[in-house]
């Protein structure tokens, strides 16, 4: 039965209600029973007494039977030193001072602060040992030290804190006091540690002891002698941690513990980052030692190190790194791999180190030393060194040096220098420099070539030194020596900045080549006869610069000077290819525009002799200025969806100041004294004649003009019709013309010009208009893998109109009259910058491009869609002429698999069949109108295919440990490219041929025969004759004459780190042979014996 006794006391004063242990007092009291439980509920001004405890409320609920006190809102609690702030708090046991505390709760204990959003707080024993649990956003705060959590439990033992646990998002703050120079005052300095759980156990008050699991943190201050020398940040899985004094004594850390040390400059001795990784590292600051265990790693200043076990002496700055579990110590070497020994040791302060048993690898090369040190300047020095590119333990040749220094990024100098092959000396070097590039530019000699061909003899070519200037320019020079044909030199200076500072050399780049060759007269093979008058000299220049100011706009500068004639010169055009070519040309671009400006200089230093009398040679020619300004092409009134906002504008002007061209005239000798003679004109040639050029040079002078171009077009589509029309003005103007003379020579006409200079002014006009659209079908198929067939269609017409305009420019003609009154119209500004004026012409051009395409799917479901047959025709309407439909073009293409062409069709064919009259004219007959197909007029068909044969046996060579790619002969253009490729060992191969036919032929239509300009048969093959030895025969065939034009045979083996290749060519140019052995590293290759017969100028590579 529930029941409430209300009463209510309304007093001016406070009222006093008393309990054993508790004195209350209130502006209010109500009392009730709820479920039968006495409550007393005190409002207003409450304040409760309980001994030394005084609590202050807004609120209070008493439960007497429960022993249980509420307070509600405002709440404060004083007892002796102690204080409470909070939201609520309950009392409850006998003798109440156990309680609860919720919401913003603040509580100061001693000299603790402890602040949270629900606090328990517990006596456990007589003794006054105390649990306190915070929860949400705890903390407690002391004058050295702060904890943070999310869930605190702090033991209190004889009023000291004992220890205190965290359960989640620990967070531990120390405060010390420290200099960060001598002369400063002791600053308050903060050490963090942080992770999931924590354990911090205390000793009198002080902390003993720390253990942090899971995602464990710490940002320590490392102080000597009262001085700050750098903070040490680490992490890992779980870190314990020891203390003594309020200092961090020993700190072990465990699970992929990561770290660094960053020193204070001014009171380290160490002055860089130091970076460090384990598994497991005990850091015993008392003793000031680090031992790093399991995948360790530190990082220095540039320099890693890797170990099993490393061992660092913090006092000393002395680093160790030891073998653990198989692991050898490795630190960064001079390219990608890095140095690996037994042992090593490094120096923190001198940053000097020292490998014992150090071996490594560079750019596929081998390094082993005794002892190998490095330096502060990044300079390593090797003891009792051995260098090879053989990977073997015990490699088949090395070289071998008492002492080499490497420098990174440069070069490895040795001295002196010896090459082992099986562990006997060959030969002995006082000293040698190899590149140690690894990707970067250094000074240093060429390695050269040595040998000997049937064609030059005994030679060294190459042999020659590269320097690098600066970062932004470099000089080569290259030197061959044959003795059977002379000197070659070689001199190159480059030069490339980017960005530069000033406006002038945003980018500068260009070269300078210059070429010399001496070579013995032909027939003449002793060298001591090299620098005779017989001995021929050649000279090639070459220079070429690009100066950019912005980007937008630069100026490109070409020279180039080719003189005599290279006897060992083989291909006609590089014969002719003897002149000097100089060129300036200046651009400028802005976003929609663009200028250029140029001038040219060119001139023949070969000119083959006359052949004929009143030859023409022009042999030297002079241009420019040239100047070209374009307005692209862009929409005339802006953007919008009215028609007119279709129409696009575009303006160019070219103006060319003219050229000047020199020209040579022949003559003939008839007394050779080297001069012209004069004839008449019905002289016949005598075999005594000679016919020479003339002295004296005629010097043609053609002054240039400019020319406008204005076009509109427009762009429009109606429904599936694409309709382009086109208007185009064109407006020359001209400073220079031609007078034209007539002669007759019985009744044979022929006509001279003289120029003159005056001004003219010429506009023509042009329109077309181009209609065009796409047509596609897909026809379903399901045969095999094939799915669809797509075919598109794209018809074109395109209609072209020009006016004649030669009544409106009359006065621009000249006419002349021939036999029977026949009118010849000579044009004055022909040979000028402007257009030619014709008849009119309205022309119009069909075309019909066909793309026939196959869809295929594979048994994964994947789809491909490919071409497989191209069919393009096209034909011109003129209406001016008889014949008004020209010959009708067709073009048929099938498709290889990869795109490629396999068989090519060109045909024309004609509608008219063509008249021979009697008077001499012609006339056509329209075959259509007589029921008649178009004729055949041409044919011509191609067709190029390649296949490949093989046989292969499983694991045929599995125990050879050769590494090699199976090659690839789709690119091949000729044998001879193919004959540059040396073979290459395929172990899953016993032989194969790669086979490309191709064949090209004219049918002849009146003869009703095919013609073929080429039919060859080429072919690649190899044979693997052993596990090691591979034979190859290239052959080209002329099927047409039945004749081979080129074949090779090569017997190759490779040596595991040396290679063998002989190469004879049995005919041709390239009739000969070619043995080499060399060493099979790029750097290396010329480290060789080679011995060769043959006239072949490229090196098989």
């Amino acid at each position: 039965m529930n029941y409430k006794l209300n009463l209510y006391l309304i007093l001016f004063c406070s009222m006093i209600f008393s309990n054993n242990n508790l004195k209350f007092s209130a502006d209010y009291l109500e009392n009730i029973i709820e479920n039968d439980i006495e409550k007393r509920i005190f409002n207003d001004n409450v304040v409760i007494n309980n001994k030394t405890m005084v609590l202050y409320t807004s609120k209070a609920i008493y439960e007497p039977d429960l022993k249980k006190v509420t307070l509600i809102g405002n709440v404060k609690m004083y007892d002796q030193g102690d204080s409470l702030s909070c939201n609520k708090l309950i009392l409850y046991d006998n003798q109440y001072k156990n309680f609860e505390s919720i919401g913003n709760v603040n509580f100061y204990k001693g000299t603790q602060n402890i602040k949270c959003e629900h606090l328990l707080y517990n006596e456990i024993s007589i003794n006054n040992d105390v649990q306190i649990k915070l929860f949400n956003s705890a903390e407690i705060i002391d004058s050295t030290r702060k904890v943070l959590g999310d869930t605190l439990i702090i033991n209190y033992q004889d009023s000291l804190i004992k220890d205190i646990k965290i359960k989640s998002n620990a967070q531990f703050y120390n405060y010390r006091n420290a200099k960060f120079k001598k002369t400063q005052n002791y600053q308050s300095i903060e050490d963090k540690m942080s992770s999931k759980k924590m354990f911090v156990n205390f000793n009198n008050g002080e902390v003993n002891n720390m253990y942090l699991s899971g995602m464990a943190s710490t940002t320590f201050n490392v102080v000597e002698d009262t001085l700050v020398s750098g903070v040490s940040f680490s992490s890992g899985d779980s870190i314990s941690i020891e203390l003594k004094n309020n200092n961090i004594d020993r700190m072990r850390m465990f699970g992929g513990v990561k770290g660094k040390f960053e020193p204070e400059l001014d009171n380290s001795r160490v002055d860089s980052t130091v970076i460090y990784q384990a598994e497991f590292i005990d850091y015993q600051l008392s003793n000031e030692v680090s031992y790093l265990y399991d995948n360790s790693l530190v990082n220095y200043d540039n320099n890693e190190l890797k170990a099993g076990e490393i061992f660092i002496d913090w006092n000393e700055n002395k680093l160790e790194a030891r073998v653990k579990d198989s692991i050898y110590p490795s630190i960064n070497g001079f390219g990608e791999s890095p140095i690996l020994g037994e042992k090593m040791e490094f120096d923190l302060i001198s940053k000097r180190g020292k490998i014992i048993q150090g071996k490594t690898n560079f750019n596929q090369s081998f390094y082993k030393g005794e002892t190998l040190t490095k330096d502060k300047n990044e300079l390593f020095y090797i003891n009792n060194s051995l260098f090879t590119t053989c990977e073997l333990d015990h490699p088949h040749y090395y070289f071998y040096s008492d002492a080499m220094k490497m420098i990174p990024n440069d070069r490895i100098i040795a001295k002196p220098m010896t090459l082992y092959i099986r562990e006997l000396p060959i030969f002995y070097l006082p000293f040698a420099v190899f590149p140690n590039k690894n990707g970067n530019r250094i000074s240093g000699w060429i390695m050269p070539t040595f040998g000997n061909r049937s064609s030059t003899g005994t030679y060294l070519d190459n042999l020659g030194y590269y320097y690098v200037i600066n970062n932004y320019s470099d000089y080569t020079f290259l030197f061959d020596i044959q003795d059977k044909k002379g000197i070659i030199s070689n001199h190159e200076y480059r030069y490339k900045i980017r960005s530069g500072e000033s406006w002038y050399n945003y980018i500068l780049e260009g070269y300078m080549k210059y070429e010399t060759k001496n070579y013995l007269a032909e027939g003449d093979e002793d060298i001591s006869n090299l620098f005779s008058d017989n001995s021929q000299k050649i000279k090639n220049i070459t220079f070429y610069h690009k100066q950019s100011f912005d980007p937008t706009q630069n100026i490109i500068i070409n020279y180039k000077y080719k003189s005599s004639l290279d006897p060992e010169e083989i291909n006609l055009n590089s014969r002719l290819d003897q002149n000097k070519l100089s060129s300036l040309s200046y651009q400028k671009r802005w976003e929609k525009n663009s200028l250029s400006i140029g001038f040219e200089e060119y001139e023949d230093l070969y000119i083959s002799p006359p052949t004929q009398n009143n030859q023409i040679n022009s042999y030297r020619w002079l241009t420019g200025p040239k100047m070209s300004f374009s307005f692209p092409q862009r929409k005339l009134v802006g953007n919008g969806d009215k028609w007119f906002n279709d129409i696009y504008l575009s303006y160019n002007l070219s103006y060319d100041h003219g050229k000047e061209t020199y020209i040579k005239n022949s003559c003939i000798d008839n007394n050779q004294d080297e001069e012209c003679d004069i004839i008449s004109t019905d002289y016949e040639l005598q075999e005594s004649d000679e016919i020479i050029w003339r002295n004296s040079d005629e010097i043609d002078l053609i002054k240039g003009g400019a020319k406008n171009i204005i076009q509109l077009s427009m762009n429009s589509n109606i429904n599936w019709l694409s309709i382009t029309p086109r208007f185009t003005i064109t407006e020359d103007w001209l400073w220079q013309s031609r007078n034209y003379t007539q002669y007759n020579d019985n009744n044979v006409y022929s006509y001279d010009y003289t120029n003159s200079s005056d001004f003219h002014r010429r506009l023509t006009w042009n329109a077309s208009v181009n209609l065009n659209t796409k047509i596609y079908g897909i026809l379903p198929i399901n045969i095999g893998d094939l799915i669809s067939l797509r075919h598109k269609i794209n018809p074109q017409i395109i209609f072209n109109y020009t006016p004649n305009l030669k009544n409106t420019y009359k006065s621009q003609f000249q006419e002349f009259e021939e036999l029977e009154g026949h009118i010849i119209e000579k044009d004055i500004l022909a040979g000028t910058y402007a257009n030619s004026i014709y008849e009119e012409s309205q022309k119009i051009r069909f075309s019909l491009s066909n793309a026939f395409q196959i869809k295929t799917k594979n048994n994964e479901g994947v789809s491909n869609k490919r071409d497989f047959l191209n069919i393009d025709m096209t034909a011109d309407y003129d209406n001016n002429l008889e014949n008004k439909l020209s010959l009708i073009d067709s073009r048929w293409s099938f498709k290889k698999d990869n795109g490629g062409e396999l068989f090519f069709i060109h045909m024309q064919h004609n509608i008219y069949d063509e008249i021979l009259n009697d008077d001499g004219t012609t006339s056509y007959n329209n075959l259509l109108s007589k029921g008649r197909g178009p004729k055949l007029e041409f044919l011509k068909a191609q067709m190029s295919t390649r296949f490949s044969l093989r046989g292969t046996s499983d694991n045929i060579y599995d125990e050879i440990p050769i590494s090699s790619t199976t090659r690839d002969t789709t690119n091949f253009n000729s044998i001879l490219a193919m004959d540059q490729f040396k073979p290459k060992i395929n172990n899953d191969e016993v032989w194969r041929s790669d086979i490309n036919l191709s064949i090209q032929g004219e049918y002849d239509i009146d003869e009703h025969k095919w013609n073929f300009n080429y039919f060859n048969l080429d072919s690649y093959n190899t044979i693997h004759l052993t596990k090691n030895w591979l034979f190859t025969y290239i052959s080209g065939v002329n099927l047409i004459d039945m004749k081979i034009n080129s074949q090779s045979l090569k017997f190759y083996r490779e040596l595991h780190c040396w290679e063998f290749m002989f190469t004879w060519w049995p005919n041709g140019f390239s009739k000969g042979f070619q043995l080499s052995i060399n060493v099979k590293h790029p750097d290396l290759q010329d480290v060789r014996v080679r011995s060769s017969s043959s006239n072949r100028q490229f090196n098989i590579n």
